[in-house]
């Protein structure tokens, strides 16, 4: 039978991975592969270890820079940097849900990476983690344009016995110089044959991402919640949330804030979750001494910076 691409796939091996895999949709195992997501920030330089930029995308090591480079619409990409000259593996990884329909299933990760340093080296470290059991291949040396890859995937015996799957980029200039790569289209796939990247809609894609965090900001009175003052004279209100969490979540928050109602104002001295679930999230803001027995709405102080985040990541 006729043969065709580098893997030597017959020509029905094709037929059968683009009528089983292109069309399904919802075919890509990484969430914010294309780098559209960035609720967090478009640009970071990591002060601490294990730090998320781009949605469900995270660094290892201080010191580590990432930013969004948009390429046109719909068209970004991460670009990671290390001006340290440490000489170690630096990288970018995210942690996937595993799925049990891929116990004994043929897998492929593909993506496209360019350097804007020469002779650099960069290596593609998954396994099923419980935190061992590494697979891999090198993706050589950079030329300066973008540039396709695809490794396969070897998939779990046993789905119970790992928690997650885990993709991480390691990126190195030879010689321990410091790096600087982009890198997009990031596809984690059913199948023997690699596919097209799936460019979800955008609505899609945030409520995924939106199941390990959400944040909420970006106008100067922007309207957190609106609820009560307690006995205790603290705000109780409910923070409404598009999209069910993976678990519980925690909550941090930055920025000026007051708590409002008819009676006047008072900017609160700490804001917490007084009851989460996964779907439920009530918010409480001590410090409105003030107001007694009133409604209120605890809203941002003039600051467009001002937020609110859960965080559900694994």
């Amino acid at each position: 039978m006729l043969t065709c691409g580098a893997n030597g796939s017959t020509t029905q091996e094709v037929f059968d991975a683009i009528n089983a895999n292109s069309l399904k949709s919802n075919k890509n195992k990484i969430i914010n592969g294309g780098f559209d997501i960035w609720q967090r920030g478009t640009s970071f330089t990591a002060t601490a270890s294990n730090v998320y930029t781009a949605d469900r995308w995270k660094v290892n090591n201080v010191g580590l820079t990432v930013d969004k480079v948009s390429n046109g619409v719909l068209d970004n990409s991460l670009r990671f940097t290390n001006g340290t000259s440490s000489g170690s593996w630096d990288n970018i990884e995210q942690k996937i849900e595993l799925p049990q329909s891929l116990v004994g299933k043929s897998l492929k990760v593909s993506f496209k990476i360019k350097w804007h340093t020469y002779n650099a080296e960069a290596y593609v470290w998954h396994g099923w983690v419980d935190g061992s059991h590494p697979f891999g291949g090198s993706i050589g040396v950079g030329t300066g344009d973008w540039e396709e890859y695809s490794i396969d995937v070897e998939p779990p015996s046993d789905a119970t016995d790992y928690s997650y799957y885990i993709m991480r980029i390691h990126g190195r200039q030879a010689g321990g110089a410091a790096f600087d790569f982009e890198i997009k289209e990031i596809q984690f796939e059913e199948g023997s044959v690699v596919t097209p990247f799936e460019q979800r809609p955008i609505g899609l894609e945030l409520s995924l991402c939106q199941r390990y965090y959400q944040k909420y900001t970006g106008a100067l009175y922007l309207r957190f919640a609106f609820g009560f003052i307690d006995g205790a004279n603290d705000f109780q209100g409910k923070l409404d949330i598009p999209t069910e969490m993976r678990v519980t979540p925690t909550l941090t928050s930055s920025g000026a804030f007051i708590i409002e109602s008819s009676g006047g104002g008072e900017v609160p001295s700490a804001i917490s979750l007084s009851f989460a679930t996964q779907n439920s999230i009530s918010i409480s803001a001590n410090g409105a001494t003030s107001i007694v027995n009133s409604s209120a709405l605890l809203r941002a102080n003039n600051d467009t910076g001002a937020y609110i985040a859960l965080d559900s990541e694994l």
